[in-house]
This record gives C-alpha cells, sequence and structure tokens, in this order.
C-alpha cells in the first residue's frame, strides 16, 4: 500500500543524486528542500525520515521532491539557477594563495619520491618482484 505524497517512478533516485550534486548538498538536504518549497514551512524531522527512508529502500520520492526535481534540473539547463534563492552559498572559488599552496605540495611529495627511488637505486635494493620459488629464468 502506498502513502499519501510517496510514488514510485525508476529515474528518482538518478534525479534526486543529480540535484543534490548540482546544489552540492546531500540527499537528505534535497528532500528538505523541496519540503520547504512545496509546502512553506520547515518539514518535521520524522515527517522527513519516513519518506526519505521510504525513497531509500524502494527508491521512491514524493512528488513534492520530484516537482522540486524537475524544477532545479530545469534552472540548471537553462543556466538560471541561483543556489541563493534557496539559501546556499555557493562555493568560494580558489584563492591565488590555496593554489600556490596545492602545487608546493605536489613539488615536496614529487620530489619525496623522487628520493625514494634514487636511494632504492644508490642502495641496491631490489624494487621489482623476484622470482622466489625454482624455475627462474
Amino acid at each position: 500500500m502506498s502513502r499519501p505524497g510517496c510514488s514510485s517512478e525508476e529515474d528518482d533516485v538518478q534525479n534526486v543524486v543529480y540535484v543534490a550534486s548540482v546544489l552540492q548538498v546531500s540527499e537528505f538536504d534535497v528532500f528538505r528542500l523541496a519540503y520547504h518549497e512545496w509546502f512553506g514551512h520547515p518539514a518535521e524531522r520524522r515527517e522527513m525520515e519516513v519518506c526519505f527512508h521510504r525513497y531509500l529502500g524502494a527508491m521512491q520520492a514524493p512528488v513534492w521532491v520530484r516537482a522540486f526535481v524537475r524544477r532545479i534540473r530545469q534552472l540548471a539547463e537553462e543556466g538560471r539557477l541561483d543556489l541563493r534563492a534557496f539559501g546556499l552559498e555557493p562555493p568560494s572559488p580558489a584563492s591565488k594563495a590555496r593554489i600556490i599552496l596545492g602545487f608546493t605540495v605536489l613539488a615536496g611529495i614529487l620530489m619525496f619520491v623522487a628520493f625514494l627511488i634514487y636511494a632504492a637505486f644508490r642502495l641496491e635494493m631490489p624494487i621489482g618482484i623476484t622470482c622466489q620459488l625454482p624455475p627462474c629464468y
């Protein structure tokens, strides 16, 4: 027997996951945002968990989630999606200092690996797997 507001559709999971990635939130947050937009007030936690668990178990999303997902997909495809309209803050772009730090760390790791390879050759340590059982050719 189906609960009111919860129905089945094959691509519910794919759509919810897509919207979660576009909005950069969890799937549960997609449900929370959809509920707030549909009903005009935040959901009670217990009510939200019931439909979210149904979605997780039977891959069935409520009607209000489907409507929200369709709207977000349309806005994203048209390039008109504004995260601030949903109370979300867009990710900050990488700063110059973070980019320099990333390259410095990468260079350090590469130098450490090069040193390990140099030390292995210098100490004449075998790097590859050698034959352990006869016949060895």
